[in-house]
């Protein structure tokens, strides 16, 4: 139905924005380990499937980098991850959840009712009152309450979902800049080896030891 193309179009949308989230993180997992265009160190970081685990990588990394009471760091631990994280469950919900179609009446209100909306997976799963009537079986139920989940999505709402994906993701890129500036400092320079002179240089020349007169 077009309402069930729109909700999984929604979906479709909405992870491929978070992608670019994942991305940022792994730039700034990048930068923290102090090299920005390090195969070696994004290779690790997507060796590593879970999201929380890749925050705490970055932490880590951070925490050795900037140091844990540096003004960048704190910000980190204390708005960008919790907001990561609680963008990650909106991203599981989107990931694990099913499109499902309703049509049902209540002994309250007879009336038919019907519609379609992306459920999340455990309330599917775990529902075994037979409530839950597949799409491609629309079959009229009467039931006692309302059997639609109270967490039900529509197109509209995972489109707002997507819209919070993309501003999280312009922020963290700024951040992955602010983050770059800081470890600029002198402060977090990696301390430089004393330059011993070239060989050929001239106070390395060997002197000889029957110099010539004039």
């Amino acid at each position: 139905s077009k309402k069930s193309d729109e909700i999984y179009s929604a979906v479709g949308r909405a992870l491929t924005i978070f992608s670019g989230i994942e991305n940022q993180v792994c730039t700034l997992f990048t930068i923290a380990v102090r090299n920005s265009h390090s195969n070696q160190a994004a290779a690790a970081y997507w060796a590593v499937t879970s999201f929380d685990a890749r925050l705490r990588m970055v932490s880590a990394a951070l925490r050795v980098s900037l140091k844990s009471d540096h003004q960048t760091f704190k910000k980190w631990n204390a708005v960008v991850v919790p907001n990561l994280s609680s963008l990650n469950t909106i991203r599981n919900k989107l990931a694990h959840g099913t499109v499902v179609g309703f049509r049902y009446s209540t002994l309250k209100n007879p009336e038919l009712r019907n519609g379609t909306y992306f459920c999340p997976y455990y309330w599917v799963r775990g529902s075994v009152s037979g409530d839950v009537l597949p799409q491609q079986h629309p079959v009229t139920k009467v039931v006692w309450h309302d059997p639609r989940p109270e967490e039900r999505l529509e197109a509209h709402q995972i489109i707002k979902h997507a819209e919070q994906f993309l501003a999280a993701e312009i922020k963290l890129t700024n951040f992955c800049k602010e983050v770059r500036q800081a470890m600029r400092k002198p402060e977090f320079d990696a301390p430089q080896r004393a330059k011993r002179p070239h060989p050929k240089s001239e106070n390395s020349r060997p002197r000889s030891r029957n110099p010539k007169g004039p």
